[in-house]
Parts: structure tokens; sequence; C-alpha cells
């Protein structure tokens, strides 16, 4: 907070290097901020603490509202975003932790995508529930690599070069939160051409029980 003050200069006018300074200081105190609220949100995932709010919502409008804050991150690598999603699809979910999982998946694939790529989202109803995909024209994940990428703190080796690392734990709490759900979620990537992360929800309807076990994993079944 401070540094954000001093960037504002209210006080007085900074100098070229002290500007510099601040500046890591703003970005390493809100790196570290993430990592501790990540932290936070594993371990009350991990012991069975955090609690889902299920609520009917219509899933065009709350992908609509998490990207407004991730398309201006997107525009500034002039990376196209396409949505191939169906307007009146109605999703039972936890509507926070549906807008973390899709944050953290079009995060990964700004971040991992060069400048002019393009980036694809999808969510439609399936036989199997509510499929929702997230496709980049990034650099891809080796084969070797991707199933471990959804385990804590791992970060992919020389594929990342260059590129500013995270917590490594955005697709470990993503993994998390699909199950919560009851649901499945899985990546196909080619090194050098991009990759599609996608997950499954289960749709509930008329003819299905929502249930929540005593460690807060929500179960449908048919009636």
């Amino acid at each position: 907070g401070f540094a954000d003050l001093l960037a504002e200069e209210l006080k007085g006018a900074l100098n070229p290097d002290q500007k510099r300074f601040v500046g890591h200081v703003q970005r390493d105190s809100r790196h570290l901020l993430e990592l501790i609220n990540d932290v936070l949100d594993l371990s009350k995932i991990e012991s069975g603490r955090l609690e889902l709010h299920l609520e009917q919502f219509n899933a065009a409008e709350a992908i609509a509202e998490t990207m407004a804050s991730l398309r201006p991150l997107a525009e500034n690598k002039q990376i196209s975003i396409n949505e191939m999603v169906d307007p009146v699809l109605r999703i039972t979910a936890d509507r926070l932790r549906f807008k973390e999982i899709l944050s953290n998946l079009v995060s990964n694939a700004i971040k991992f995508t060069p400048e002019k790529g393009q980036i694809t989202i999808e969510c439609v109803e399936r036989s199997d529930g509510i499929l929702c995909a997230v496709t980049d024209t990034g650099i891809g994940i080796d084969p070797s690599e991707q199933r471990a990428i959804f385990d804590k703190f791992y970060q992919v080796g020389s594929t990342t070069r260059g590129i500013r690392e995270g917590t490594g734990l955005g697709l470990a709490i993503t993994k998390n939160l699909v199950q919560l759900h009851s649901g499945i979620i899985s990546v196909k990537s080619t090194p050098g051409a991009g990759s599609r992360f996608q997950f499954t929800l289960p749709q509930v309807g008329s003819e299905t029980a929502v249930k929540e076990s005593a460690d807060g994993r929500i179960s449908w079944s048919g009636l």
C-alpha cells in the first residue's frame, strides 16, 4: 500500500531510479500476496474446510465477468480471444469458484501464449455434463510434464524461460476445485503448438440429487 502511495508521487516527484525501485516493490509484493492467498485456498481445500455455495447461473454471464479483468492483459499482447459459449446455458455450481477455475486457466493461457496468438473459450452442454475448455496457441507442454503440472508448486521446465513464474499453485487449486464439484479436468498439449485445458462438471437437472459429504465434497446422483 505504501509503495502504491509512493508511486502516485503525491508527496513529491521520484527520479527514474526511485520509480524503478518502487515498481519492483509493487510487483514482488503482489506476487507474494498472490502466493499467500493461493496457499490459504489450497490449505482450505485439502483440509475439507472449503465450502461450496451452489447456485444456478448463466454461464455466458459468469464468463463475461471473468474476462472483464483478463481481456486487457490479452490485448496488451495482441492476443485475440474467441468465445464459443451457449448464451442460454445454465450451470449449477459455486459461481465464485467456477469463475476462479476459468480465471486460472485463461490467465495461464495469456501468460504462455506469444504476442498475436489466439485463445478460445468454450462452454457447452453435453450428454456427460457441462464441458468448458480453454485452448491457446502458446508454447505448449511436453508430454512428460503434462501430469505433473497439476501438482503443488510444480513449474514447467525449459518451456517457461523468459516468462515470469507464478506461484506454482494455480493448476493445483484449479484441479481441486473441479474435483470438489465432482468434475474432471484434463490437458492436451503439443510443444510449440499450444494447449487445451478442459473440465467437465455434472449437469444438475430435475432428476439429479445434490449431496455434500462431511469433507465438503459435492456429489451428484440420479434420484
